[in-house]
């Protein structure tokens, strides 16, 4: 357990290095998320649902500028708010975050 813990501080403290250099997300847990393929991800379902980003900026508790940023992988949300983006998209986190 103690590894584990250790391994989800150092993601932690090494999310936006991740981001920024191999783009990927790292979630709770150690779980890897491509950053661009999961931005494609919420401006298809964003898209879907015939919202702008500034609806969903509103529906989430974000800005515009943050969620353009999102949905072209330049930067990632916090785990609690992946899980308003899943919510305003009625699907679990897995789903929505799945590579």
């Amino acid at each position: 357990m103690a590894k584990l813990d250790e391994f989800g501080q150092l993601c932690r403290v090494t999310h936006n290095f991740a981001i920024a250099k191999f783009g990927f997300i790292v979630l709770e847990g150690g779980r890897c998320v491509n950053a661009k393929f999961f931005g494609k991800k919420i401006k298809l379902a964003r898209v879907e649902l015939d919202m702008t980003q500034t609806d969903l900026a509103k529906k989430i508790g974000a800005n515009q500028k943050s969620v353009s940023r999102y949905e072209n992988g330049l930067s990632v949300p916090a785990l609690e708010t992946m899980e308003k983006i899943a919510r305003v998209f009625h699907g679990p986190l897995d789903e929505i975050a799945a590579s």
